[in-house]
This record gives C-alpha cells, structure tokens and sequence, in this order.
C-alpha cells in the first residue's frame, strides 16, 4: 500500500541546500503530492522570510495547491534578484486556473512591469495574462 505524499511543515523549514533539495524534488512532482491548507497559509505568512531555495518551493507548491490563495502574491516576485525564484513566481502566474486570472492580478503584474520595464519576461508574463483575461467568459 502506498501513501499519500505529504509535505510537513517543519521539515521543510528545518532543512537546507541539498536535503532540502532532496526532500522537496520528489514532492514537487509527484501528482498525489498533498499540501495541507495549514502548511499552504504558514508558507505564504512565512515568504517575505525564505532563502531563495524555500521561496522556489512555496510558490512553486502554493500555485499549484492553493492558486486562489497565491495568485496575487505571485506578481511580487517577478522581479527578484534570485533568477530561480522570478521563474517560479513566472510559472506559477502561467500555471494559474482560468478563474484566478483577473483584472486585480493583470493590474498588479502591470504595476510591477511599469517598476521594472527592462525585465523582459515580465512584460511577456502580463501580454498572456491579458490575452487570457481578454479570452476569459465573463470577464
């Protein structure tokens, strides 16, 4: 019998470098991963304290468990200094549902593109947001 793949807090955030590297990579990919709404919420309160290897893995995981939660935190990482963590929050933005593009969040990756204009992939990122928002029923 096997379980379900689970991320536990604590160990998340008592690991470094490559244990953490070899903790999370499995979990990352594995599609039964579960993520708790515990977990999720004490990672998004914990961001703006996270090494660069702990940012990749909590947006990476929060995007993808919890995208109506993460979504318009995503665009504040556009432009971080650590390349790793701009493709995170890049592929998380990319990755969201249909119902979590909306106008707040193309506005915010606006905002941050008129802060940043030099940085190429965000311009990219909001022309397929708004190409998505425009596309979108309802909106």
């Amino acid at each position: 019998m096997n379980s379900t793949p689970t991320v536990e807090y604590e160990r998340f955030v008592s690991l470094g470098g490559m244990d953490l590297y070899a903790y999370m990579e499995p979990l990352v990919v594995d599609p039964r991963t579960t993520v708790s709404a515990n977990v999720l919420q004490h990672m998004l309160s914990e961001l703006p304290t996270y090494d660069e290897y702990h940012l990749v893995y909590a947006l990476t995981l929060g995007a993808k468990h919890s995208p109506e939660t993460y979504a318009a935190c995503l665009p504040l990482y556009l432009a971080h200094e650590q390349g790793s963590v701009s493709s995170a929050a890049l592929n998380g933005l990319d990755q969201l549902p249909g119902n979590c593009v909306t106008k707040p969040l193309v506005d915010s990756v606006r905002r941050i593109q008129s802060l940043y204009p030099s940085k190429a992939w965000i311009a990219e990122s909001l022309a397929r947001l708004e190409q998505r928002l425009r596309e979108a029923p309802n909106q």
